[in-house]
This record gives C-alpha cells, sequence and structure tokens, in this order.
C-alpha cells in the first residue's frame, strides 16, 4: 500500500469513527427523550440527523476516490467494500435513534403507564454492541462476532419480553393501546440497530477471512 493510500486510508477510518460516534448518540438520546418525554432533546436528534447524512456523503466519496486514484490490490479493495458497508449500516443505526426521537413526538400530552426498563437496556447493550462492533472492525479483529451474536440474542430475548409485557398492560386497559404500540415500536427500531451492529461484525470476519458465513437467521433478518 502507498504512503498516499495510507493517509486516504487512515482518514477514512477517521470519519467513520466519528460517524459512529453521531449515530451512537442519536440513539442515546433518542431513548433519553423518550424515557423522560423530553420533546427539546427530541427536537436536537431530528434536527441533528443531517449530520449523519451529510458525513456518509463525505465517507462514500473518499471511498469510491480511492479505489479510483490509487488502484487498490484485491485485500485493499475488500477493505473499501467493507467500510462502504459499514457506513450504510452506522446510517442505519442514527436513522433509528431519530426515529424514536419522532416516538417522543408522538408522545406529547401523554404519559408513560410504566416505568421503562427494558427499553433503556435495550439500547445500552445496543450502543455497547455497535462500540465493539466498529473498534473490531477498525482494528481489523474477527474475534468479537461471537461475543455480538450472543448479545443479539439478548436484544431478541428483551424485545419479545418488552412485547408480552405491553400486551398485558393492554389488555388490563385498552386505554393504553397508543403509548403502548410506540413501546413497541421503540423496542423494535433498537432491535434493528444492533442488527446493523452485528452486521459490522460479519463484514469485519468477511474482511479478515475473505469468506463470507452469514448465517440462514441474519440473512432473514437483514431483509426486514
Amino acid at each position: 500500500m502507498s504512503k498516499a493510500m495510507r493517509e486516504r486510508m487512515e482518514e477514512i477510518k477517521s470519519y467513520m469513527h466519528k460517524m459512529s460516534q453521531l449515530a451512537l448518540e442519536a440513539i442515546s438520546q433518542g431513548v433519553t427523550s423518550f424515557v423522560e418525554l423530553d420533546q427539546k432533546l427530541a427536537s436536537r436528534v431530528i434536527k441533528d440527523d443531517a449530520k449523519q447524512d451529510e458525513l456518509d456523503d463525505i465517507v462514500e466519496k473518499a471511498c469510491v476516490r480511492c479505489i479510483a486514484l490509487h488502484q487498490p490490490v484485491a485485500s485493499d479493495v475488500r477493505k473499501l467494500i467493507v467500510y462502504i458497508k459499514a457506513i450504510n449500516d452506522l446510517r442505519r443505526i442514527g436513522r433509528y435513534g431519530y426515529n424514536i426521537a419522532l416516538l417522543t413526538k408522538r408522545m406529547k400530552g401523554l404519559k408513560h403507564f410504566k416505568r421503562l426498563i427494558k427499553i433503556p437496556e435495550m439500547s445500552r447493550l445496543t450502543i455497547s454492541m455497535t462500540q465493539t462492533a466498529i473498534h473490531a472492525l477498525l482494528s481489523e479483529d474477527a474475534k468479537t462476532l461471537k461475543m455480538l451474536k450472543e448479545d443479539d440474542e439478548t436484544v431478541d430475548d428483551m424485545m419479545e419480553e418488552l412485547f408480552r409485557e405491553v400486551i398485558t398492560y393492554t389488555l388490563e386497559d385498552p386505554r393504553r393501546i397508543t403509548v403502548a404500540m410506540n413501546y413497541i415500536l421503540a423496542g423494535r427500531y433498537l432491535e434493528r440497530a444492533e442488527d446493523h451492529a452485528l452486521a459490522i461484525g460479519y463484514n469485519t470476519r468477511y474482511l479478515v477471512t475473505g469468506r463470507r458465513t452469514i448465517s440462514k437467521r441474519h440473512e432473514e433478518k437483514r431483509i426486514r
């Protein structure tokens, strides 16, 4: 790898790290706004979503320029392709934070009918998974995939528990259905966000080994 290309790759990695921070801020602040019904915080998350679009475009163009100008060899082309896939996953993670902030807007004038436990727990695990996945990608460490898959199962279990709990509350009092549906949507957005963190883990293994070994179950989740 030439010095110029190495410098370009380091620049791309720096952009990706910043993009991961923006995505995680969106998730964290989006969930906080929902839990606390903080309309001002929700508005800020919604407004800041444009920053992720701008950075997404910058990173993608940088990757394309790197391929066009430096004619990388096969392994470096694979790395750039994986980076492009990863920024798409990060963009989706950030957008789910934006979606949760929109739920906060829909909750205006409404109140929580229970103390929220599962949704903040899912948020913390989703953030942790994303941090692990992006660190593994940038350091080219495929060993964390097993842990990401285990955490994925945990979030899926939490989602099922949240769904059953919310249904129980709704059956007791049908007037809770509007708020209940927002709980389910928030949980679903977090579940899908962590799916994208898992996807980064799978692509990191592909980057390191050159082999694609995505499970059937993961493929089914990715097309939702």
